[in-house]
């Protein structure tokens, strides 16, 4: 079977998306007899991220190097992918990303994270709402199935979607890969890497895009009240993520004001490099922080609790289907409850007891089971997914 995939997401600065695929690929390599996969890259192969199923006989890329952004994105995802499907003789094309171009020579599959365009249009710009309206709400129905990771987003797209049917809707969760894991020695003297970056002691942690739905903002101003009422331990805390907010949000200002009022630098904007990096920063946090208030998933989540990082995050949309009763549920919009929060985290039985929950929690998930429901239901293996 000849799969195609689009791989705009695995460039070099992967997203959620781009840890999805790339955890599907590494799992359907594994045992590829009968397939042949075809990864279409609209940008050059040196800006890929670096994978062993690349060199994998049974991958086989195709370049064909434009842009990722705007109008000429558009054509070569609606015009030049499907006559590259097309003259590939591709069985079934495979979309990790929202997005089913609008004619497809074979059966296409996609993968519906969220619907928060639809749920929320405030949260976004006219012109990606246009975007995910026609590539996404309006290509759905015509996908063989549409995957989601979560009893919660298929619920939201069955709302916000009505043609398309519950059956033709496969919850494919998603999982984190072994790297997520704990320190082997708790008393490890923390890495070069957190040295760089700023980091000298304790710290809380957010990774994510900076959108305005996770209160990042709130977060910084409930750190800075915690520590002006507790200063005796010396907290940093340190976002990883890129500004993606809209309305726009200038969080580098934020993050000045918070440190004027600490007379230190104590909150830190770092972003997004390398994986060994994201790792390193889950393992020697003290505490993670997600607050949202929608979610199709929350990856961080788990790969937080995988990591044995007590959890705290919202207990609306998906969170509370990931992160079960292993995480410590607060008010996304009050300051005061954050507060609360921080301060009871630093007790040390509460925080061994979230601890020991989220690393049992996490282990529920597995990628290996998610990649080959995903890809038995591509080759008409599961008669009703």
């Amino acid at each position: 079977m000849r799969v195609g995939i689009n791989g705009r997401h695995l460039t070099n600065k992967k997203t959620g998306v781009g840890q999805y695929l790339s955890q599907l690929l590494s799992y359907w390599t594994e045992d590829s007899q009968g397939y042949h996969f075809f990864l279409f890259l609209p940008f050059p192969k040196s800006e890929l991220s670096e994978h062993s199923f690349l060199d994998h006989p049974s991958v086989e890329i195709i370049e064909v190097p434009k842009t990722l952004r705007g109008l000429r994105y558009m054509w070569w995802y609606n015009v030049t992918l499907p006559r590259l499907l097309a003259r590939y003789q591709v069985s079934s094309f495979f979309s990790a990303d929202y997005f089913l171009p609008i004619r497809l020579p074979c059966p296409g599959f996609m993968t519906i994270h969220d619907v928060s365009y639809l749920a929320h249009p405030e949260w976004f710009s006219r012109t990606y709402r246009l975007v995910c309206t026609i590539l996404s709400k309006k290509r759905a129905p015509y996908a063989r199935t549409v995957f989601t990771v979560s009893q919660y987003s298929k619920n939201e797209i069955l709302k916000y979607i009505p043609s398309l049917n519950a059956s033709s809707i496969c919850i494919t969760p998603l999982a984190v890969g072994p790297e997520f894991s704990p320190l082997t020695d708790p008393n490890t003297a923390p890495s070069d890497i957190l040295g760089s970056l700023g980091i000298s002691g304790p710290y809380f942690l957010f990774v994510g895009k900076l959108l305005n739905r996770r209160h990042v903002d709130t977060l910084i101003h409930a750190f800075t009240q915690f520590q002006k009422k507790y200063p005796a331990t010396a907290f940093q805390l340190a976002i990883r993520g890129e500004n993606e907010s809209h309305p726009y949000i200038d969080f580098s200002h934020i993050v000045r004001g918070a440190n004027n009022a600490l007379s230190r630098r104590a909150v830190l904007l770092i972003p997004r490099r390398t994986d060994a990096e994201l790792i390193t920063l889950y393992q020697h946090a003290y505490a993670f922080f997600y607050i949202s208030d929608y979610e199709g998933f929350g990856l961080p989540v788990l790969e937080a609790m995988a990591c044995g990082i007590p959890t705290v995050t919202s207990p609306v949309t998906s969170l509370p289907e990931v992160a079960g009763d292993s995480a410590l549920f607060i008010t996304p919009h009050d300051t005061a409850t954050i507060v609360t929060a921080m301060k009871k985290l630093t007790d040390q039985q509460t925080h061994a007891t979230l601890r020991a929950k989220g690393l049992e929690r996490a282990a529920h998930f597995n990628w290996r089971h998610t990649a080959e429901v995903t890809l038995n239901t591509i080759a008409g293996k599961y008669a009703d997914a």
